[in-house]
């Protein structure tokens, strides 16, 4: 294959694949792909795309951290904060609609190709999924066309009207590899490209980035979502931090002056709970009321939680959440509020 030419289509999904197009799983030859020439660093348009609110139907996200069809979303995450399960149950809604998801990442001894199809299958996606990897020890040039192939791969399933979700992993993100997200970063009429970026974590408090990623990203982030140790440890799952995380979607005032209030609010509570400066009862309780609100069961944590997902529409999370802001809920236990869906009235 050319080097300038990468496979695409339906056939990609539910399978794992290198740049060049070779399987990297046991499911034989790849079926009903083509392939198709990498078009180069063409410029994107001139015009900033209109921001269409995806509801994802995840109350901390959508109250905190609403996303955009077609935005730039970062994960900020340390390992067991739940970023992949995060990151598969937004795959289900993105699939439960028509979409599919391309991920693309590297793989080592510490996260072999089998793990990451394992936790595809058990969540229930794999079969919408394409997975595009690179081992660690790769060169420059093999990551970057391993993230030519997924952003082509993402746009062919895009043009033909699918929402993709775009995975990317820290580690393709260079600043080589900033001209190649710039040039695709298109939206067709049809489908639209949403990009989810994932830092990790490890050793300090926040993702070491060179500093031409760093200005691109105070350009491009649509939406940072903060995945927090802390809130792992209090039981708080998904582990939204919503202090910490913001939206352009709210920053524009594009959802209401309403809903923009009602987050400052409970942002200024958790700050306060967080740094132990509440200093009145029945403040601290509406903290811990809005803390353990934004805990909500996942589908694909089905088997583990055995507790159905749930879905919450976009208008009740945010008339919820103001009203245990307003302390319409002063007089219901704090219990009820923890790892549940819609309140009771």
């Amino acid at each position: 294959m050319s080097d300038d030419r990468f496979v695409c289509g339906d056939g990609l999904l539910g399978r794992v694949i290198a740049a060049d197009g070779t399987p990297l799983d046991t499911d034989g030859p790849l079926v009903d792909v083509d392939l198709k020439t990498w078009p180069g660093n063409t410029a994107g348009s001139s015009e900033t795309p209109a921001m269409t609110h995806w509801q994802t139907g995840i109350k901390a996200l959508d109250f905190y951290a609403p996303l955009a069809y077609g935005g730039t979303i970062s994960f900020y995450a340390s390992p067991g904060v739940g970023l992949v399960v995060m990151t598969t149950e937004l795959i289900r809604h993105v699939a439960a609609a028509g979409g599919c998801a391309v991920l693309v990442g590297m793989a080592d001894e510490a996260y072999p190709i089998g793990e990451k199809i394992s936790g595809l299958r058990e969540g229930g996606v794999a079969e919408h999924v394409a997975l595009f990897v690179a081992q660690s020890d790769a060169d420059a040039e093999r990551r970057q066309k391993t993230l030519r192939a997924a952003l082509l791969a993402a746009e062919d399933f895009s043009v033909r009207g699918r929402h993709v979700l775009l995975v990317i992993d820290d580690g393709l993100l260079t600043p080589e590899a900033l001209p190649d997200l710039q040039a695709r970063a298109t939206h067709s009429a049809s489908g639209a490209v949403t990009l989810v970026l994932h830092f990790w974590r490890h050793t300090t408090p926040e993702p070491q980035f060179a500093p031409s990623v760093r200005v691109w990203l105070s350009t491009t982030e649509d939406a940072r979502v903060v995945l927090s140790r802390t809130r792992a440890k209090q039981q708080i799952w998904p582990a939204v931090d919503g202090a910490a995380s913001w939206s352009r979607l709210l920053e524009n005032g594009i959802l209401g002056v309403a809903h923009v209030a009602a987050v400052k609010e409970a942002r200024q509570l958790l700050q306060l709970l967080d740094a132990g400066e509440v200093s009145a009862a029945l403040a601290e309780a509406r903290a811990r009321k809005l803390l353990q609100f934004g805990s909500q069961p996942f589908f694909v944590a089905e088997p583990y939680t055995a507790r159905p997902g749930v879905i919450v529409p976009y208008e009740t999370t945010v008339a919820q959440y103001s009203a245990i802001v307003a302390g319409r809920y002063d007089d219901v236990a704090e219990g009820q509020f923890g790892f549940t869906g819609v309140l009771d009235a």
